[in-house]
């Protein structure tokens, strides 16, 4: 009896071994499908942030000095920093014993983040080099292209995003030309101004350009971080002065001239320079069915700030009617077109 309970007992204990080891078993294997799912999918993320950051980086060298932009780029979790770096003309990132490695046209300075999930880099693009940095706070646009006409003025905003799990205080100020250059920058917005965290806030900037101002004016707006340890952030300035009037004219903008049929006659028409530059070689051409009657050699200078006079010879048709064209002049990319009509009675 006894000996028939041990064996039972002994049996028992087989099956429960067996099923603890299966269990374990499976559990084992499933863990390491799972891990090597995860190392597969997180190489993967690896590999697509070299790649993407590697194009990101040829795109500002191409585009020129002075190129910036921000791009979202996703990193993986697994990643051995110590054999990570972005140096000289390589991108590596080492996940999980792996390298993943990708190779730039040009120099680039910059560090890996310390942790995982989307990241937002800010690329720098200067004359021989590129910089690359991992940045929680980022600006758009990453710079300012204007144009404001001679007397006006325009306002542009600058959006500031927070993607970080604290909020981010800024004082910024501007490095621009004077008043008294023509061009001038101003502002009504707090400073400093508070980023609260993932929220995004907006600082208002006016440019003006005096009446007599003209060409292109350079600078930037430097933020600096004031409770982090966070790099200053500047967002150049690309400002254009535009002449308030269009610099070659004629006038008047409509004209009409009446003429007997078949008889000769003479008017004329100005075109006026409003700029502060002579005008090289303005010429005059006709078009439209008014063309075949009215005609001119017109093929001069127009000094600044200045009208002449376009000669206009008419040959008039033998039959009665109106006969309208166009007539424009052009010079050095510039150029004014004014209606014409030709009345036979």
């Amino acid at each position: 009896m006894f000996s028939r309970r041990a064996q039972t007992t002994t049996e028992a204990l087989l099956v429960l071994s067996m099923a603890v080891f299966l269990l374990i078993f499976f559990l084992s294997t499933a863990y390491n499908q799972i891990y090597n799912n995860t190392v597969l999918e997180q190489q993967k993320i690896g590999s697509a942030a070299v790649k993407a950051l590697a194009k990101e980086v040829d795109d500002a060298y191409f585009l020129g000095a002075g190129t910036v932009k921000n791009v979202y780029i996703k990193m993986p979790r697994l990643v051995d920093y110590e054999y990570s770096y972005i140096s000289g003309k390589s991108i590596v990132l080492r996940v999980e014993q792996n390298d993943y490695i990708s190779s730039t046209k040009v120099d680039v300075r910059g560090t890996w983040p310390d942790q995982s999930g989307v990241s937002v880099f800010s690329i720098h693009a200067y004359g021989d080099f590129v910089t690359l940095a991992d940045q929680p706070v980022f600006f758009s646009p990453a710079q300012l292209n204007i144009t404001v006409l001679q007397g006006a003025s325009s306002d542009i905003n600058i959006s500031i995003t927070n993607i970080s799990d604290s909020a981010k205080d800024y004082n910024f100020y501007s490095e621009f030309p004077s008043t008294g250059s023509g061009a001038s920058l101003s502002t009504t917005s707090l400073n400093p101004i508070t980023i609260d965290s993932n929220s995004t806030s907006t600082i208002s900037l006016t440019f003006s350009c005096s009446s007599d101002a003209f060409g292109n004016y350079d600078g930037k707006v430097v933020f600096v971080p004031s409770n982090s340890t966070d790099a200053n952030i500047s967002v150049p300035i690309k400002l254009a002065c535009n002449y308030a009037k269009d610099r070659l004219v004629l006038s008047p903008i409509g004209k009409t001239i009446s003429v007997s049929a078949s008889s000769t006659a003479t008017s004329s028409i100005l075109v006026c320079n409003n700029s502060s530059l002579a005008f090289k070689e303005v010429e005059a051409h006709l078009e439209g069915s008014a063309a075949a009657y009215i005609f001119t050699n017109f093929f001069e200078d127009v000094s600044a700030d200045s009208c002449s006079t376009i000669p206009l010879s008419i040959s008039a048709p033998a039959s009665a009617g109106t006969y309208d064209g166009n007539i424009t002049v052009s010079s050095s990319g510039y150029s004014s077109t004014a209606a014409i009509s030709l009345v036979v009675s």
